[in-house]
C-alpha cells in the first residue's frame, strides 16, 4: 500500500471514532454526581460546532461533562447563549470586573453558593457552569410572573437584581438579553 493510501485510511478511521464518540456509541466514564452518562444521538454530532472550542482547551472527557450539563439545564439554549455571550466559550476568560470561567461569576456571587471556594475554582469549567446555571435559575424562579421573564433573568444575571431595577425599563430589553436571545435562535 502506499503511504498516501495509508494515511488516507488513517483519516477515515479517525473520522468514524470521533463520530462514534459524539454518538455515545463508546463508553465514557460517569461524571461524579451523575447517575448516567448524557446520551449523545447522532443529532447531537451537529453541536460540534458550538462545543469545539470547549474541546480543544479542556479536552473531551471534560468538556463533555460541561455539554451533559448544559443539556440537563432548564433552559439550555439560553445556557448555551449567556456562554457564548459572557466568555465566547473560553474557560479561562477573566472580565474587568473579576468575572471568571464560561459564565463569567464574581467572587461575590460565587461566595453564595459555597462559602469556601478559590478564584482559581472559577476557571473550571464543571464547577463554573454548575453555578451559573444554578444562579441563572434562580433568576429565572426569581422573576417567573413578570412581564417578559427572561428578559428580567437575563438582565439580573447580568447586572445583578438591584441593577435589574435601577434600570427603570419594563421589560428591561437591554443590549445584553437582545443578543443573548438573538443567540438562542441560532441554536
Amino acid at each position: 500500500m502506499s503511504e498516501t493510501i495509508k494515511k488516507l485510511v488513517k483519516r477515515i478511521l479517525i473520522a468514524f471514532a470521533v463520530i462514534f464518540i459524539f454518538a455515545g456509541w463508546v463508553h465514557t466514564p460517569i461524571p461524579q454526581g451523575q447517575t448516567e452518562p448524557p446520551r449523545f444521538l447522532p443529532g447531537h454530532i451537529r453541536k460540534f460546532r458550538e462545543y469545539r472550542k470547549l474541546i480543544d482547551i479542556v479536552g473531551f472527557d471534560e468538556a463533555r461533562c460541561v455539554i451533559g450539563i448544559i443539556e440537563a439545564s432548564n433552559y439550555p439554549d439560553l445556557v448555551k447563549a449567556i456562554i457564548t455571550v459572557e466568555s465566547n466559550w473560553d474557560p479561562f476568560a477573566l472580565s474587568e470586573r473579576e468575572a471568571r470561567g464560561l459564565m463569567q461569576i464574581r467572587m461575590i456571587a460565587a461566595k453564595e453558593l459555597k462559602e469556601d471556594i478559590k478564584p482559581s475554582d472559577l476557571y473550571d469549567p464543571i464547577i463554573n457552569v454548575k453555578m451559573g446555571i444554578r444562579i441563572f435559575e434562580e433568576h429565572m424562579d426569581h422573576f417567573l410572573g413578570f412581564k417578559e421573564t427572561v428578559h428580567w433573568a437575563l438582565n439580573s444575571y447580568n447586572r445583578g437584581r438591584h441593577g435589574t431595577f435601577a434600570l427603570n425599563l419594563d421589560p428591561p430589553r437591554t443590549r445584553y438579553s437582545n443578543k443573548v436571545l438573538a443567540l438562542t435562535e441560532n441554536l
